[in-house]
């Protein structure tokens, strides 16, 4: 699919009691004058605009690296519970911090991507500082402070340690970010539509952020039957084990959760949005209970609660697509709404999907696959290798759910299996979303009344 330039997809808390105060990263705002910005429907760029967007940013960055630290914080006061940690121990803890730096590399590069003109050196050198291999990067610098018996004397010790390195990571990022704000050449010359016309900033960066879940929704879809067949329906199975559910169940979970922070990490930093009820339309549509006038589940839960697994792999897969599609432009249009663009009857892209990290970091090497999903292509949903240490999604999901509570999205409910009397069939059982494996009186979605079998 060929987009123009501005169409296409580019990607680019609390201190915990160990940590001074003064340590606490707060960039400055700098020169830039918190001014109201112009609205979505504005012919051009303004710089009233570029500033207050400028402090959106600054904002969001202060809280990524401090929720961060915060975080690292709470697993150093864990690591020291029970006494001095063992060297298991230990290399636990650098995984689990591994995810964590993962996932907020993941979130501010959704951020930064919605600029004009960042797919260059801006989100490059700002993941190679989190996450590079070489011995400056955010990563290398606390596996060394974790290597240091001065450093593992306490959790006091270590937290301070790993702090400083915080700060020294974040900085020169912190800085960056405020020299691509002051050439606003940049924002004038690249925020323009599809047919090269100048828009808004904050319009631009609205369809930005529509590309990037186009995106994201796409790979997910994408990746779902290879996850489902390699969980569910391995060596010719037609009916799935309560086994292959529960771990499908986690995949999917996590990978939803993947997708929505991606885009409340995007909508964070765009001004307006935090003050409109956008967020709670997009909870609705990606968790909601509601029903069209037909009866059937609008959103995208509800379309996968129809997703039928008692008759084979066969008919399963061949429900996914309809089930990401119906989903698609109930999250879409909302969008399309608040930016004051056009609604959409399209489905999300189905090839060439741009991962928000760079290749350097989306390959089978780098945390053992994990960033392009063991092989799925959406990030963490897949099969883990046996060398691939558990610790990494810890650390990278817990991130994930804090800052989607953060921004309004409730992690999913996905109910345990149960052979289901109830009315409907597909994802879910019990009392929940359709009915499913095992025993319990299920009440779900759909039509037909009798045994179903599902999932979630």
């Amino acid at each position: 699919m060929n987009k123009s330039r501005s169409q296409r997809f580019a990607f680019r808390p609390t201190l915990g009691p160990t940590t001074p105060l003064e340590d606490r990263l707060v960039l400055s705002t700098g020169t830039m004058v918190h001014i109201s910005a112009a609205p979505a429907q504005a012919s051009r760029v303004t710089q009233a605009e570029i500033n207050q967007t400028y402090t959106q940013y600054v904002n969001q960055y202060n809280s990524a690296m401090n929720s961060l630290r915060s975080y690292i914080n709470s697993q150093a006061r864990t690591l020291y519970a029970h006494g001095r940690p063992t060297a298991a121990q230990i290399t636990a803890f650098n995984n689990n911090l591994t995810g964590a730096i993962n996932a907020t590399a993941l979130r501010i590069s959704a951020q930064d991507a919605l600029l004009p003109g960042a797919r260059g050196g801006l989100i490059s050198n700002l993941q190679n500082a989190l996450l590079g291999n070489g011995s400056t990067s955010l990563l290398s610098r606390i596996r060394a402070a974790t290597g240091t018996a001065s450093n593992l004397t306490s959790a006091t010790a270590l937290s301070n340690a790993i702090g400083t390195q915080i700060s020294n990571a974040a900085r020169p990022n912190g800085q960056a970010l405020a020299s691509f704000f002051n050439n606003p050449t940049t924002f004038t010359r690249n925020s323009v539509n599809s047919s090269g016309q100048p828009i808004s900033l904050s319009q631009f960066m609205g369809t930005q952020a529509i590309n990037q879940f186009n995106n994201s929704f796409g790979a997910l879809a994408s990746a779902f039957p290879r996850a489902a067949q390699s969980t569910l329906f391995a060596n010719g199975t037609t009916t799935p084990t309560q086994a292959s559910i529960n771990a499908f169940n986690t995949q999917f979970r996590n990978a939803l959760s993947n997708s929505t922070f991606q885009l409340g990490s995007a909508l964070s930093v765009i001004p307006g949005v935090s003050n409109s009820n956008l967020m709670s339309q997009l909870q609705t549509a990606f968790n909601g209970t509601g029903r069209d006038a037909n009866g059937n589940p609008t959103s995208f839960l509800g379309n996968l609660s129809n997703l039928p697994t008692n008759n084979g792999p066969t008919n399963f897969f061949n429900s996914v697509t309809g089930a990401f599609n119906n989903a698609y432009s109930n999250i879409v249009n909302p969008l399309n709404g608040f930016f004051n663009l056009p609604t959409t009857t399209t489905n999300p892209v189905t090839s060439n999907f741009q991962s928000v990290f760079n290749p350097g970091f989306n390959n089978s090497s780098f945390l053992n696959g994990f960033n392009n999903g063991f092989g799925t292509g959406f990030t963490g949903l897949g099969t883990a290798p046996t060398a691939f240490n558990s610790n990494i999604s810890t650390g990278f999901n817990n991130v994930l759910g804090t800052v989607n509570t953060s921004n309004g999205f409730t992690q999913p409910t996905f109910f345990a299996g149960g052979t289901g009397t109830g009315t409907g069939t597909g994802f879910g059982s019990g009392t929940g979303l359709g009915t499913g494996l095992g025993t319990g009186t299920g009440t779900g979605i759909g039509t037909g009344t009798g045994t179903g079998t599902g999932l979630i």
